[in-house]
């Protein structure tokens, strides 16, 4: 892809802005299981993160992915309880910079049946890298409804 970039004021043909953009991904391969994916999450420039995650409800309709008010999605109880977490290296809620962790690993949750107890409910998720009290990142919001 060719995309003019005013970083250098010049053309590029190698690097498009969108291939290098923080990536969460949630996914599912059945019932009681929930796995927490990143693509492009850069190795500096950040010393914790959080993956926020909100109830997608649908009454009256689902607010288009990506347009709620907190980092895009829309905030709730639990979005508030999950941000609650402790700081901790693999911690899929409340994450260090650490090598080998989340999120530069695959996260699957350990309990199937807690995950289980939540199926057919449908979530939103965004990632946030802090650098101190500035925001590093923000990734996409990506929507999963459990099976």
């Amino acid at each position: 892809r060719r995309r003019h970039t005013r970083l250098q004021g010049d053309w590029s043909s190698d690097v498009c802005s969108s291939d290098l953009a923080l990536t969460v991904d949630l996914s599912s391969t059945g019932t009681g299981n929930l796995t927490f994916s990143a693509s492009n999450v850069p190795a500096t420039g950040w010393t914790e993160g959080y993956t926020a995650m909100a109830l997608a409800l649908p009454t009256p309709a689902f607010r288009p992915l990506g347009f709620g008010k907190f980092f895009g999605i829309e905030d709730d109880g639990l979005t508030v309880t999950l941000w609650g977490t402790g700081l901790a290296a693999g911690n899929p809620f409340h994450f260090t910079n650490t090598p080998g962790a989340y999120p530069f690993s695959t996260f699957v949750f350990p309990d199937p049946a807690l995950i289980s107890a939540f199926s057919g409910f449908t979530f939103d998720a965004v990632m946030i890298l802090f650098n101190g009290a500035d925001v590093a990142a923000i990734s996409n919001v990506d929507r999963l409804t459990l099976p």
